[in-house]
């Protein structure tokens, strides 16, 4: 992505990543997780949010907070690494998400937009449409959520 993205960490099977977002407000901690789906070959499910310690040393993610931290561009794009970087040697996957609430998913449909030659420079990107049915994504459509696979042509 054309935007700057922050440093993270990441776990020995690269599938939790943790960074600080550092904006106008406070310093928040964020995590991503990619967690199998259980029963699909391949398919993960990406979480995101704030991280929340609510049971002891146990990793939380909140993902209905509105931080307003005044970096959305820069936390994306560091999104956006942290997929490539799970996909590394990955010669086959499907990534699932979805945002939190309608809106969220909305912001997420806007990023894949504005930023869509990127993107599928690396990846073949779905959206789920309003009636559950996989289709090809395309901009100014809603959706209910949104898989990615690796693009045959890509440039990894």
């Amino acid at each position: 992505m054309q935007y700057p993205s922050y440093s993270f960490t990441t776990d020995r099977e690269n599938s939790i990543y943790e960074f600080t977002s550092i904006g106008k407000n406070q310093a928040i901690k964020k995590l991503i997780i990619f967690t199998p789906v259980e029963g699909e070959y391949k398919v993960y499910n990406l979480s995101f949010g704030d991280r929340t310690n609510y049971d002891g040393d146990l990793l939380r993610i909140d993902d209905r907070i509105v931080s307003n931290n005044g970096d959305m561009n820069k936390v994306l794009a560091t999104i956006f690494r942290a997929v490539l970087k799970f996909t590394e040697g990955k010669d086959f996957y499907k990534i699932y998400f979805t945002g939190s609430t309608p809106s969220r998913t909305r912001l997420y449909r806007m990023a894949i937009s504005n930023n869509y030659a990127e993107l599928s420079k690396h990846f073949s990107i779905y959206g789920f449409d309003m009636g559950g049915k996989v289709v090809f994504f395309a901009t100014n459509t809603n959706y209910q959520g949104f898989l990615i696979t690796p693009n045959t042509n890509s440039i990894k």
